[in-house]
């Protein structure tokens, strides 16, 4: 009853969107053709190579469609888009932010002709491409959030519909509550996919309580794979871009420390005395991997660290630096150590295996970046507080709790370093993960064929 509802309330917005609000968001873009809306726009526009081109028009149904919000969703969901393209089928993407058009358009040259993609047109007018023609699969997966309407009204349309990766976590409060518009809102999303695969266990509870427990997978994070399939390949990965020597380079440090998405909070905890103490007496070598690759952000770290100590050396790793020039660099570390700070973009889930310890950016900003990638590459985990958004800390957590510290404040560090430097990581634990997510992926796959 509630999705019928439901249902027929999203397709009165689609229809008022359509008609009314989006052509006057259009006529706006063309009077003031500036800002947010005019990019959009054109990004939407985009759609003039043979990759955006609907299978209808050939005469060819997808067989499967899948949508995802940004970078973060699209690893959540690549080990299920390759492996359907892998054995031969027609696959749609939609996508939502511009963020990911690259990633897109590059898969797609890879798999064309078995692969569409489309950026989703939330402000296109009927004179655009329709969403609803422009879709001939009958099997859907959403990944995790940007329920619009056109997409929900889309699972109508669908054999089956899948939410992975799907989480509530910072709704729990709300959630728990009996009666709250937060809660009505999740019954009804829940009402419009045929089966659900909770991003965590305490996600997994949550969603039981607003959802049929049928429509319930197991617990699954499709990211596991990516990332172990991404480690496998590290080497090679880290040759290609000309750090060829980073492996041997870390292997003459008892322990090892990369910053991974280092924002100004991290280099505040790096510049502790324990710290760059570690550093200096080189039983610990330091690497910086910034969030923002840009000179202005590498100008602020050098005035940082100079008005700390104006003895640690700062080396700087530029994407066009040959390998011979970055193994001249390493050497000169080894002489005299300090930082490593790289500008070198795509390589940061790779360079994690090379290291002991990782200190993950973000968590005393806005919100804490992937803790998943080190951690599955042999590292103990550091972040700050952050972390209400990351359903990958309850993950680890849940698999080793002494291989993650979450720290209040940034002069935290050195004490947690000191902690860790005593034991290794548990490798067996990450071969064992590998083991069991391979062998869950393959029932689960089946279950969506």
């Amino acid at each position: 009853m509630l999705r019928f509802m439901s249902f027929y309330l999203l397709q009165f917005v689609v229809v008022v969107k359509t008609i009314f609000i989006t052509p006057a968001i259009r006529l706006w873009v063309i009077c003031f053709s500036k800002g947010f809306l005019a990019k959009r726009v054109l990004f939407e526009q985009n759609v003039y190579s043979p990759w955006c081109e609907s299978f209808g028009v050939g005469d060819k149904s997808a067989d499967y469609i899948f949508h995802v919000s940004s970078e973060g969703e699209l690893e959540q969901v690549f080990p299920l888009i390759e492996t359907h393209l892998h054995s031969g089928k027609l696959v749609e993407l939609l996508y939502t932010s511009p963020s990911v058009d690259r990633s897109c358009r590059k898969l797609a040259q890879t798999y064309y002709p078995n692969i569409r993609i489309l950026p989703l047109p939330l402000l296109a007018t009927m004179a655009d491409i329709d969403l609803n023609y422009w879709v001939t699969a009958k099997k859907m997966v959403m990944c995790r959030y940007d329920f619009f309407p056109e997409l929900l009204f889309l699972t109508k349309q669908m054999e089956e519909s899948w939410l992975v990766g799907a989480s509530v976590k910072k709704y729990q409060s709300k959630l728990k509550k009996r009666l709250s518009l937060s809660r009505l809102y999740w019954v009804s999303i829940f009402s419009f996919f045929s089966k659900i695969i909770p991003a965590t266990l305490e996600d997994r509870e949550l969603i039981a309580t607003m959802a049929p427990v049928s429509k319930l997978a197991k617990v699954f994070d499709f990211r596991v794979l990516r990332i172990f399939n991404r480690l496998a390949g590290a080497e090679d990965l880290l040759n290609s871009k000309h750090l060829k020597g980073m492996k041997e380079f870390t292997a003459k440090f008892e322990n090892s420390l990369i910053v991974g998405s280092g924002w100004e909070g991290e280099l505040e905890a790096i510049l502790s005395d324990t710290v760059l103490n570690l550093v200096q007496e080189k039983k610990m070598a330091l690497f910086f991997a910034p969030h923002r690759l840009d000179d202005t952000f590498f100008n602020i770290f050098k005035e940082r660290v100079n008005s700390c100590s104006s003895s640690i050396p700062i080396y700087l790793l530029l994407p066009s630096h040959s390998t011979t020039e970055i193994i001249v660099i390493l050497d000169s570390y080894l002489k005299n150590p300090g930082i490593i700070y790289s500008q070198i973009s795509g390589v940061l889930c790779e360079l994690y295996s090379m290291f002991s310890l990782a200190l993950v950016g973000g968590g005393w900003g806005r919100s804490v970046h992937s803790v998943l990638e080190p951690f599955l590459a042999n590292c103990k985990v550091i972040c700050g507080k952050k972390i209400y958004r990351s359903t990958e800390i309850d993950l680890i957590t849940g698999w080793a709790v002494n291989e993650v510290s979450v720290l209040d404040t940034p002069n935290m560090l050195g004490e947690t370093i000191q902690n860790y430097l005593a034991t290794p990581a548990d490798h067996n634990l990450r071969f064992q993960l590998h083991l069991s997510y391979r062998k869950e992926y393959d029932l689960l796959i089946k279950d969506m064929l």
